[in-house]
């Protein structure tokens, strides 16, 4: 474990090293807004009541696309035209009026970045994050967000053969980020001390301080919930990949390794008090970290679109938005 406290000791000094001198920011300054995002998208993020979806055009894994915003309905379809952002994200998300828009390295050798945004879709400030964007998520109350990056590798097809960064943001500004290596990890009574652990696919609970998310090594992964005030978590399921908390925090949307190559993963559902979980029916592969429309159902991208289907295990899936991934749902009010 040393050598991962190190590497973790590093990496937190890399991120303290863009905050502002007297701590009263910890992330690179911001100025400016979106200059291409339109008043019909900051009407629709500035809304007073209902729900809005934030998605991604689709690029391929890892590279920016464009932004779009719409409203949804009572049954949670895609109301109206969506509007443009003007936001460029290989991931975004967005609750409670803070948004992060995760962005691939402008050139070969450089950072990648994530980019904090308000409703008005102005960008407030700025962070760079090394590697290949892979997950992001924005607490429910807006108050901390998590990206994982690929700093080798960029696939999760196969434990051990990648390595990920996490990174929890302070959304405010006013704390530096925590890397979630540096956290202490119990398997029960034992500490986790393998070199090869990797964590990623983060998802906050109501308070945005205790969290779930994966954990890998070994060949295996694994479900651990923590708290990121306590800097602490313990393991507390096995084969849970890419773990989405349900709004009311009953369950888990998440993706279930097969073992086989032909399909890697199942998506799942975990009741988090009983500990079992369920299949949802969904008969393709889909490596995506789900999002909830509400709690009912999920959204996920498979095949460059967005799809959603009942969280039950009953019904089937259904095209939600051609060309868009990356869903973020926001209640307005």
């Amino acid at each position: 474990m040393r050598g991962r406290r190190q590497v973790a000791r590093r990496v937190a000094a890399a991120l303290a090293a863009v905050s502002v001198a007297g701590g009263v920011s910890l992330l690179v300054g911001g100025c400016g807004g979106s200059p291409k995002a339109n008043a019909r998208a900051v009407g629709l993020l500035s809304g007073r009541s209902g729900r809005v979806l934030l998605m991604r055009r689709s690029n391929g894994p890892g590279f920016d696309g464009d932004v779009d915003v719409t409203a949804l309905d009572e049954t949670g379809r895609i109301s109206g035209r969506p509007a443009a952002t003007g936001l460029r994200c290989a991931r975004v998300s967005y609750a409670a009026g803070e948004g992060l828009c995760l962005q691939r390295a402008r050139d070969p050798d450089g950072d990648a970045r994530v980019e904090i945004f308000d409703r008005g879709l102005h960008v407030l400030r700025t962070l760079p994050v090394q590697g290949i964007p892979s997950r992001a998520r924005v607490s429910a109350n807006g108050r901390r967000a998590s990206v994982t990056t690929f700093v080798s590798g960029d696939s999760y097809a196969a434990p051990g053969d990648f390595s990920t960064r996490t990174t929890i943001i302070d959304m405010s500004g006013h704390a530096p980020p925590v890397p979630l290596e540096s956290l202490t990890i119990l398997d029960g009574s034992q500490q986790v001390t393998a070199i090869d652990v990797n964590l990623w696919g983060v998802t906050f609970a109501a308070d945005a301080d205790h969290f779930y998310a994966t954990m890998a090594t070994a060949g295996r992964t694994y479900l651990i919930h923590g708290s990121i005030d306590a800097r602490s978590a313990r393991v507390v399921h096995r084969d849970v990949e890419c773990p989405s908390l349900s709004t009311d925090g009953t369950r888990i949307g998440y993706k279930q390794p097969t073992g086989r190559k032909d399909r890697r993963w199942h998506l799942a559902v975990l009741d988090v008090a009983s500990g079992r979980g369920h299949l949802v029916a969904e008969p393709a592969s889909v490596d995506d970290q789900v999002a909830w429309l509400g709690d009912t159902a999920l959204m996920y991208e498979r095949g460059g679109d967005l799809w959603t289907l009942p969280s039950d295990g009953s019904g089937h899936p259904r095209l939600m938005a051609r060309g868009f991934g990356s869903p973020s749902v926001a209640e307005l009010g």
